[in-house]
């Protein structure tokens, strides 16, 4: 083999150790499923207190609070609960009038395969949505369900999604009593919205350097928004992450928080920063070094031939 040929295999061997080691492993895909109840009275939350879950409204959705556990109701109980829940703190109240109860839960960006198991009992008549889309055959009374899980697809999307039910109340008792169990496949977790109107914050930890905002207020359903840059002399933002040292990295656009939390800023010295291969979220520093390496390598071999 000539050396001009060496240097040419020597080349190619370093960039096929490149390719090979810098290809990220993909998270694993599995089955999500959240199981919401409306409503389970516990050590945790007592008669007449706010469900963890359901919001309701008696103004047309203009303002929101959470519902509240009444306890029995002649009708019985959908299997796994153990309350009915209305708009005041007894079965009593928001009597003759049309009331609104929803339920809202972010999905990942990417999923498939979504479907939905619902089971209600509502007094009087219920209509049943999800995202605007009726569920339930225009108005239901008393028992209804979907007869198992059903395919959702073409009403779920990526980000908060909302399930509500419009109740109208013709006397006597008010209220509803559910079941919703929501599955997906994602490498991501479904994560149910707590009730009230207070909005999510994000706080901003620049971890070393400055940044413009220390955090954002963001409303569950308005549009995801820009994460801020902040700036740290001699060093390269790597971008915000879930936690200090390692974590996920969420992007800067049109980011939908799903909780309260906290993102922190990585950074990098420029000698020893990262490349990132078109957004695959995959460190290859190490695997750069050592594809180089072999170049390196094949390059001092095949000169030192081509010198003897």
């Amino acid at each position: 083999m000539t050396s001009g040929r060496k240097l040419v295999a020597a080349l190619l061997l370093g960039l096929m150790t490149l390719s090979f080691f810098a290809t990220p492993s993909s998270a694993a895909v599995s089955t999500q499923t959240v199981t919401i109840l409306g409503g389970v009275i516990d050590e945790t939350h007592a008669l007449g207190s706010e469900d963890p879950y359901t919001e309701t409204s008696t103004d047309g959705g203009v303002t929101w609070h959470p519902a509240y556990l009444v306890g029995e109701h002649p009708w019985g109980f959908v299997e796994g609960t153990n309350s009915w829940l209305n708009c005041g703190p007894t079965l009593d109240d928001c009597l003759n009038q049309t009331s609104l109860y929803r339920y809202r839960f972010h999905v990942p960006d990417t999923y498939s395969s979504p479907t939905l198991d619902a089971a209600f009992i509502v007094d009087n008549l219920g209509v049943i949505t999800l995202n605007g889309t009726e569920i339930s055959p225009g108005q239901v009374a008393g028992n209804w369900n979907t007869g198992g899980p059903i395919d959702v697809a073409s009403m779920l999307h990526s980000g908060w999604n909302e399930i509500q039910v419009t109740l109208v109340d013709q006397g006597g008792l008010a209220g509803i009593n559910y079941r919703l169990v929501i599955s997906l496949q994602s490498d991501e977790e479904v994560i149910v919205a707590p009730p009230g109107s207070e909005p999510i914050q994000v706080s901003y930890n620049a971890n070393g350097g400055s940044v413009s905002k220390l955090s954002d207020l963001y409303n569950i359903g308005d549009p995801g928004f820009n994460l801020p840059t902040p700036q740290r002399l001699g060093w390269i933002f790597l971008g915000w992450f879930t936690d200090p040292l390692e974590g996920q990295q969420v992007w800067e656009t049109n980011y939908v928080p799903a909780s309260t939390s906290t993102l922190h800023a990585h950074w990098a010295a420029p000698e020893s920063a990262p490349v990132d291969l078109a957004n695959t979220g995959g460190d290859v520093t190490w695997p750069l070094v050592a594809g180089l390496s072999c170049i390196s390598v094949g390059l001092v071999l095949a000169l030192r031939r081509r010198q003897n």
